[in-house]
């Protein structure tokens, strides 16, 4: 990096957090109900001796008629990081950084779990920066194999399987 853009780069102020609070509408009910998602990093989480990162919900395209076909619009992505940044128009972004999974076969549920299988993107473009916004809640993935396959629990998850599937 040369040394006019590292001045640039000092310019940016930000920080990051380990938590965020995503409204989510209820399972039974008119209501709001609150996520807490989290990602503490190398912290210790809750005397655990390992730190946490949660799998949430991503919108990355809009809502489609066809919901079955393409999860709503909607993937799993892991977190990896919550941050705010001020850019230097004085504006506040709050992006996380997320590591998307992908489906593996059908977008609908199959085989005997009745489950859909997620698994990672090829190499390092699973990663991606993403706004705060499109975050709409906690996912729940059962592993498979480890770090490679996972099922999204939609044996816990009502709200989410009643969007995509009723």
């Amino acid at each position: 990096m040369n040394g006019q853009n590292a001045q640039d780069m000092a310019r940016y102020q930000g920080e990051y957090f380990d938590s965020v609070r995503i409204p989510v509408p209820q399972f039974q009910g008119d209501g709001m109900e609150t996520h807490h998602v989290r990602w503490t990093g190398d912290k210790e989480f809750r005397k655990t001796g390992d730190g946490r990162a949660d799998w949430v919900w991503v919108r990355y395209e809009a809502r489609s008629i066809d919901a079955d076909r393409k999860l709503d619009g909607r993937t799993v992505g892991e977190l990896h990081g919550l941050f705010r940044i001020w850019d230097g128009m004085h504006s506040l972004h709050e992006v996380a950084l997320v590591r998307l999974l992908r489906v593996k076969s059908s977008r609908r549920p199959h085989s005997e779990e009745g489950m859909i299988r997620m698994e990672l993107m090829g190499g390092e473009w699973g990663f991606h920066i993403i706004r705060i916004a499109d975050i709409e809640g906690m996912a729940h993935l059962i592993p498979v194999e480890e770090n490679k396959l996972w099922l999204v629990n939609n044996r816990i998850d009502f709200n989410t399987w009643n969007e995509l599937y009723e």
